[in-house]
């Protein structure tokens, strides 16, 4: 919420987004469409903009013993310009 306020002050709108999950459980492909379909909306933004992955860890660290998730988000914005 309080990236997406601030993106609106200063007007800028998102462009792209390639989010990966890491997570031995659940697995997100069940999940996937309807979280983009969520975040669009959230962030007011076109669908095809908005990618998501999903991969494990091979049974490393935290994640592959189950005990949590991690995510990393690439994201290009645009300025926004009235003509």
């Amino acid at each position: 919420d309080r990236v997406h306020s601030l993106m609106k002050k200063k007007k800028y709108l998102l462009n792209n987004a390639d989010l990966i999950i890491m997570a031995e459980t659940p697995r997100i492909a069940s999940y996937r469409h309807k979280i983009i379909e969520n975040l669009g909306k959230r962030l007011n933004a076109p669908v095809d903009r908005i990618n998501i992955k999903a991969t494990t860890t091979e049974g490393l660290g935290f994640v592959g013993r189950k005990e949590g998730i991690a995510a990393q988000a690439i994201v290009s914005l645009i300025k926004y310009r009235r003509r």
